[in-house]
């Protein structure tokens, strides 16, 4: 009962991370990379063998930027979790979303808006894949929670305060549900 609960919270750290570095709060940005790599560790413990080196090297190097964070959160990550198991690619990509999702709604850009309601268009995909696979997100109303947001015309604050709920929801879910065989 690990896997899943990892999984979300590494994709939470690592779109928090990307969103962070986008705006250039850096220190966050790290903050949040040194997270993921503590995840990945614990990751690893359970056979899920995803390779830190790269955001490392990040660390190491002084270098922490958005473009590389994505692509290894993006490509990297979701190739090597493909290969594990589609649910905890779900999960994984459900924090993400979730994540990315919940940045944008701290900047009141109304520009950021399109990207929150692709943002909210994917977490669908993933909360559904994971109900599913019987995973009881369902329970909780998900993906129906997601798919009455409107990243249109609801104001920031509010977005974020769902976003936030959503986050924690999923994760006491995803914590304590069952890992995929």
């Amino acid at each position: 009962m690990e896997k899943l609960g990892l999984a979300h919270s590494l994709g939470v750290s690592l779109g928090f991370a990307a969103f962070h570095a986008f705006v250039g709060a850096i220190d966050l940005a790290t903050g949040e990379i040194q997270d993921a790599i503590h995840l990945i560790q614990q990751l690893r413990t359970l056979n899920i063998m995803l390779n830190p080196a790269r955001l490392q090297k990040m660390l190491d190097s002084n270098t922490v930027k958005q473009h590389t964070i994505r692509e290894i959160r993006d490509q990297d990550y979701v190739a090597e979790l493909q290969k594990v198991h589609i649910t905890i690619l779900a999960a994984y990509q459900l924090g993400a979303n979730i994540a990315c999702a919940e940045g944008q709604t701290t900047t009141n850009n109304d520009q950021a808006r399109s990207i929150i309601t692709m943002d909210i268009e994917q977490a669908v995909e993933f909360a559904s894949t994971l109900n599913n696979a019987h995973i009881p997100l369902a329970t909780t109303d998900l993906p129906g929670e997601l798919t009455r947001m409107n990243a249109v015309t609801e104001p920031f604050d509010t977005l974020h305060n769902e976003f936030l709920f959503i986050r924690g929801k999923c994760q006491g879910i995803l914590d304590t549900s069952p890992d995929p065989s």
